[in-house]
Formats: C-alpha cells, sequence, structure tokens
C-alpha cells in the first residue's frame, strides 16, 4: 500500500484478492471436520485457497519485477564503491584499533607501575617515621607521588569530516571449548531433520510423525 494520498493500481488488485481470502478464511474458521464428507470439503476449500495464493503471489511478484529490477540495478552501480569505502573503513578501524590497544596497554602497564610506587612510597614513608619515632628524630619529608599517565581512553581526534574516537567493544576467543557449556551449542535442528526425512535417527531424538496436506 502507498504511504501518500494516491491510489496505485496495485492498491485495487490486492483490496480485491483480500475480499476473497478474508471469506475463505472465514469458511476454514467454520469448517468442522467430523467424517470424509466434511474432510473433503475442508480439503475443497483448502485447494481453492492454495490456488488463490499462488495466483496473488504471482501477480505480487510480477508487479514489482519492474521496481525491483530499478533496485537491484541502482544496487549494482553502487557495490563496487561500497565495497571498496567499507575495505578501507575496515582496514583503518584495524589499524587504529590496533594501535589504541597498544597504547591502552602501555596506559595499563604504567597505571599498575604508579600504584606499586605509590603503595612502596607509603611502606618506606611509615618505616621511616617508624624509625624516626624510635630515635627520638623529627618526621622525614614526604615523598612526591609519580604523575598519573595520561588516559588513552580520553583520546578523541577532531577532523573536519568528524570526531573519531574509540569504542570499547567487548568480545571473545575460545581457548577451551571443552569447557564452554552446553547452552552456548547450538543445535543443528535442520540437519537432524534432514536425517529424519531421509528415513534415519539420531541418538538423543525420537521419530514425530505430522500429517500435512498438499495440494496439486
Amino acid at each position: 500500500m502507498t504511504t501518500g494520498l494516491e491510489i496505485q493500481p496495485y492498491d485495487a488488485l490486492g483490496a480485491e484478492r483480500e475480499l476473497v481470502a478474508q471469506g475463505l478464511k472465514e469458511q476454514a474458521e467454520a469448517l468442522v471436520i467430523i467424517d470424509d464428507e466434511t474432510d473433503a470439503a475442508a480439503k475443497a476449500v483448502l485447494a481453492v485457497v492454495t490456488k488463490d495464493l499462488r495466483e496473488a503471489e504471482d501477480l505480487r511478484k510480477q508487479l514489482k519485477a519492474p521496481a525491483l529490477q530499478v533496485c537491484q540495478d541502482i544496487d549494482a552501480a553502487f557495490k563496487a564503491a561500497t565495497t571498496t569505502f567499507k575495505d578501507a573503513k575496515d582496514i583503518l578501524a584495524k589499524k587504529t584499533g590496533a594501535y589504541f590497544a597498544e597504547k591502552k596497554r602501555a596506559e595499563d602497564a604504567a597505571n599498575a607501575q604508579r600504584e606499586r610506587e605509590v603503595r612502596e612510597a607509603a611502606a618506606a614513608r611509615a618505616k621511616a617515621e617508624a624509625e624516626a619515632a624510635a630515635a627520638g628524630a623529627p618526621a622525614p619529608e614526604p615523598v612526591t607521588a609519580p604523575p598519573a599517565p595520561v588516559p588513552a581512553t580520553q583520546s578523541v581526534t577532531r577532523t573536519e569530516a568528524g570526531d573519531v574516537g574509540m569504542a570499547k567493544l567487548r568480545g571473545f576467543k575460545v581457548v577451551d571449548d571443552a569447557q564452554i557449556p552446553r547452552e552456548f551449542w547450538t543445535l543443528d535442528t535442520a540437519a537432524i531433520g534432514k536425517v529424519y526425512r531421509s528415513g534415519g535417527d539420531v541418538p538423543g531424538c525420537v521419530e514425530d510423525i505430522t500429517y500435512v496436506p498438499r495440494t496439486r
């Protein structure tokens, strides 16, 4: 359906088929299968529904084909440029990300070293004060703590095209798949279904038979 006020030919075509579909749906809801006769009636309606659905889908595809072709042509025209832009973006993202990661590691190491120095200075002062107090001497001068490193995480590069900062993305690497909980393993139900459709069985599963009508 269109979003504007103009009515398109396909709006009327869709509305016509919606009326037909609603009528068939009401028949489907009203039908109660209690014997072979009502079962045959239900299957007759099912055949009509299947036929009309197929025709509606074919008409829908036919009507949208020209517009879809235009969209595909536009996508094709921009595909090379878009792919190259994305490649360039990925290359630069990896390079700047690797540089920032190394910068962050250095920052963390500097912070850890500063914390050790602060603790060691505090312990040395406490010891010196205790020794001075025991000897009746004046307390030693306080030791200046080392300066904190410039935080890499707060750095933002401003450019004419926009500001570029670094966002932290928490990911993972598998180091021992045997320890990964079972809830994180994906069950390949499609592959299991293929085995059962071909007449086989899979340990941990049981055969589950259902019947579905096939309209020809």
